[in-house]
């Protein structure tokens, strides 16, 4: 039985390292934001590692939402990122003493986000690159 249940865990790692090698796809480097805009072509609708920073680059955090993922809180340029939490917070939970996550909580603070460069439209942007949020993890 042990022996059966090898062999298929073999077969399968295999048959995951051939379909990589023949889709030419190779597991995520980070990268940074100016990286990922410079590589968007050939990144564009794949799982892409970015670090960088997050700001609102619109002019009001609620009336003009524009998050954007630059390489760092001076950069002027970089990726936008399409929100993926709420923008208030539900209050506190009485029982855990947390209230749930809320997307200020990340905005100014370094972040490797996981996710997928694809086409999106942005309020006073139009159409344009836009990175969906999969998983994101502060960093500093």
């Amino acid at each position: 039985m042990k022996k059966a249940l090898i062999v298929a865990a073999v077969a399968i790692v295999t048959a995951a390292s051939i379909a990589t090698l023949v889709s030419g796809q190779t597991p995520a480097s980070k990268l940074t934001p100016t990286e990922l805009l410079a590589k968007q072509g050939e990144l564009a609708d794949k799982p892409v590692t970015v670090e960088g920073t997050l700001s609102n680059s619109g002019s009001n955090f609620f009336t003009d939402l524009r998050v954007m993922l630059k390489d760092s809180k001076d950069s002027a340029e970089g990726v936008l990122v399409q929100p993926w939490l709420p923008v208030e917070a539900p209050p506190k939970q009485e029982s855990t003493g947390r209230s749930a996550p809320a997307l200020s909580d990340y905005l100014g603070k370094k972040v490797i986000i996981n996710g997928v460069l694809t086409d999106g439209v942005v309020k006073k942007v139009g159409v344009t690159k836009l990175l969906r949020v999969d998983s994101v993890r502060i960093v500093e």
